[in-house]
């Protein structure tokens, strides 16, 4: 398998980043089409990172497994090979840009805002993880703020979960 392209594609709506690739095989003379989003490839390279390109690959086959099925060996071999090239043609060079880095972790922090799926602290304490630098949560609330206001986004609005707002 060999990769043909490689684009990451930021649409107007920074929820929906993907990275898009293509993997020729030359035993079958097809090309394959790869759309991840990036908040999936962060997690894959994060995985890998942290524990070995095994296990990002199990967490990879996993989701195979249950979205398909059964898999052959020709379906295992192109999970391999797209799990390296996306983790070394992908994700290494766009998270190694700081510039990147930051503007996914500004727009993580508000899509899981907006939709009431994480704190600002924690919001905060994520972006300290993925930036590698200590930033208060009132700081990065700001960062969050002017982000989405310079983009015409709505500002993040929380709301106190209770019982009847999880039912």
């Amino acid at each position: 398998m060999e990769a043909v392209d490689r684009v990451i594609d930021p649409e107007a709506d920074y929820a929906r980043w993907h990275y898009q690739f293509d993997l020729f095989d030359p035993v079958t003379a097809e090309t394959s089409i790869h759309r991840v989003p990036l908040m999936v490839l962060w997690d894959l390279f994060n995985i890998a990172q942290q524990w070995g390109s095994d296990r990002a690959y199990e967490v990879l086959r996993l989701g195979a497994v249950l979205a398909k099925g059964q898999l052959s060996e020709h379906d295992e071999h192109e999970l391999r090979n797209a799990l390296s090239y996306m983790l070394t043609q992908g994700a290494e060079p766009f998270f190694s840009d700081k510039k990147n880095l930051e503007e996914f972790a500004i727009a993580t922090a508000y899509i899981l805002l907006r939709q009431n799926k994480i704190t600002r602290d924690l919001a905060a304490f994520q972006a300290q993880s993925l930036l590698g630098r200590e930033i208060s949560t009132d700081t990065w609330r700001k960062r969050v703020d002017r982000w989405a206001e310079r983009r015409g986004l709505p500002r993040v609005e929380l709301y106190k979960r209770t019982i009847e707002t999880d039912i």
